[in-house]
């Protein structure tokens, strides 16, 4: 019951303000007048007293704090939001980097893929070139022996 009426009693974020909770002559409480004070052991046992004029004068004040509070709250969100779109934009503009030299990869991959097989199909039609050139000598040359042959045991005439 004490915590409760010296938050009722109190500006957020100030200490204690009622009188009779802090010992301190003058304070004003900021509740209404017939808010009863907790029973405790400093003695807090009374109405608070305070005048209509004293009430709207620190209703005000807390109004201006709170007033304060939501504008410093807005401005640490707005920060905030710029921040986090900075943030999302950069990695944004990353990922589109990201992107565009992955697919300039995939196309140098493709690019080498269909020069390999352009290679090795060159190669396949060297091969086979030369094994037809190798056959097409192999048979010259047995004619030439053939016919140095003939020559030979023909006695020199063709």
């Amino acid at each position: 019951r004490e915590d409760a009426h010296r938050r009722a009693t109190t500006l957020p974020g100030a200490p204690p303000s009622c009188a009779r909770c802090t010992g301190q002559p003058g304070a004003v409480a900021v509740g209404p007048a017939s808010m009863p004070h907790a029973s405790d052991s400093q003695g807090c046992s009374g109405p608070v007293a305070s005048s209509d004029g004293q009430d709207v004068a620190e209703l005000r004040l807390e109004l201006a704090m709170e007033r304060e509070f939501h504008h410093e709250a807005l401005r640490l969100l707005q920060t905030h939001r710029a921040h986090g779109t900075a943030e999302f934009d950069t990695l944004q503009q990353e990922l589109a980097s990201v992107a565009a030299g992955l697919e300039q990869k995939e196309e140098e991959v493709l690019n080498m893929q269909f020069d390999m097989v352009a290679l090795q199909n060159a190669l396949r039609d060297q091969m086979q070139i030369a094994d037809a050139n190798s056959e097409a000598l192999r048979e010259a040359s047995d004619k030439l022996v053939a016919r140095e042959e003939a020559l030979r045991q023909g006695g020199g005439r063709p």
